[in-house]
C-alpha cells in the first residue's frame, strides 16, 4: 500500500515540475500583437487598377497608350502625334489654258507624313504636312492643239543624219502638235489644322472620333508631257493648293486607324509648252479618298 502511495506522490512531483519548466517557455503577460502590415493599394483589384497580382497584362504594344502622341509635350503647349497617310483618287482639269482643253480626268496618288501639334485638352491641333505626290492624265485630243516655238530638231539627236545634212538641222520656229499624255510629280510641304467634334483625341480605347481639317502648302517637282509629233519635253514645276477634308478615326491598338474623304485645288506652273502667258499651266480639283495612321 506504501508503495502505491509513493508512486502517485512521485507522479504528482514530476507534473509540478515539468509544467513549471514550460511556463518559463511562454511570453510574460500582458503583451501585445504586432500591427499586421497593410494591403497595397495598387495591388488590389478595382476601377483604379485593374490588374491584379500573379495576372498576366497585355504589352504596351498591344494596348492603346492614352497619349495622343508619341515625343511628349511640345514646349508648354500638348503633346505632338505623328500618323502617315496615303490618298488617291480623281483629278479633273480645269477649262482655259491648253493642258486644261485637252485632257481626260486623271488619275492622283499622294502619300507622306504628318505631325500634329495639339493643344492641352487635345481637341485641336496644328499639322505640319510633308509628303509625295503623282498625278496622270491622258490626252483626249490628240490633233494640233497647241505650237511648239523655237524647238530644236529631232533629227539633231541622230549623229548619221546630222552627218548627211552637212551639219545640225535649224531650229523649227513653229511646230504644230498634238498632247499624248501629261505626267506631273512633285514634293509637298503644307500647313494645316485639325478639329476634333467627338471628343478628345486620346479619349477610350472603343470611341470612335470624327475630326475635320483644312491645309494649304506648296508642291515642288517636275514635268513631263508626251507629244504626238515630237519627243517628251521636261521641266520644273511649281504648284500652291488648299484642300480640306474630314477622316474618321478607329482605335486599333497601340494605334488609330484613319479613312475619309479629301477635296483639293491646285495650280501648277509649268514652261513645259514654250508658250506665252499662263496657256502652259494647268489648274485642277482632285477629289480623294484617303486612309491612315496614327501613332
Amino acid at each position: 500500500m506504501k508503495g502505491h502511495w509513493l508512486h502517485a506522490w512521485v507522479a504528482g512531483l514530476a507534473l509540478v515540475l515539468g509544467a513549471g519548466i514550460r511556463a518559463q517557455d511562454l511570453p510574460v503577460l500582458p503583451y501585445t500583437t504586432p500591427n499586421p502590415v497593410p494591403m497595397r493599394d495598387d495591388l488590389v483589384d478595382g476601377p483604379a487598377n485593374p490588374v491584379s497580382i500573379g495576372r498576366h497584362r497585355p504589352s504596351d504594344w498591344l494596348v492603346k497608350a492614352q497619349d495622343p502622341g508619341c515625343c511628349g509635350p511640345s514646349t508648354c503647349d500638348g503633346p505632338i502625334g505623328f500618323e502617315s497617310y496615303w490618298q488617291t483618287g480623281l483629278a479633273f482639269p480645269l477649262k482655259g489654258s491648253v493642258f486644261g482643253d485637252n485632257l481626260y480626268p486623271g488619275w492622283v496618288i499622294q502619300g507622306g507624313g504628318r505631325s500634329l501639334f495639339f493643344n492641352p485638352e487635345t481637341t485641336r491641333a496644328w499639322v505640319l504636312d510633308v509628303g509625295i505626290s503623282n498625278t496622270h492624265f491622258n490626252s483626249s485630243n490628240r490633233n494640233n492643239v497647241t505650237t511648239l516655238h523655237n524647238v530644236v530638231d529631232p533629227r539633231n539627236a541622230n549623229a548619221t543624219l546630222v552627218q548627211q545634212n552637212g551639219g545640225p538641222f535649224p531650229t523649227i520656229p513653229n511646230l504644230p502638235t498634238g498632247i499624248a499624255s501629261l505626267n506631273l510629280t512633285s514634293v509637298n510641304l503644307g500647313l494645316g489644322r485639325e478639329v476634333y467634334l467627338w471628343g478628345a483625341a486620346d479619349q477610350e480605347e472603343d470611341a470612335n472620333n470624327l475630326r475635320v481639317g483644312w491645309d494649304l502648302g506648296g508642291r515642288w517637282g517636275s514635268g513631263k508631257v508626251e507629244f504626238t509629233n515630237y519627243p517628251h519635253m521636261d521641266d520644273v514645276i511649281g504648284s500652291f493648293y488648299t484642300a480640306i477634308h474630314a477622316d474618321r478615326e478607329v482605335p486599333w491598338g497601340a494605334c488609330i486607324l484613319q479613312y475619309g474623304a479629301r477635296f483639293e485645288w491646285d495650280y501648277t506652273w509649268t514652261d513645259l509648252l514654250r508658250t506665252s502667258g499662263n496657256l502652259g499651266d494647268i489648274s485642277m480639283f482632285n477629289l480623294m479618298f484617303r486612309g491612315g495612321i496614327r501613332f
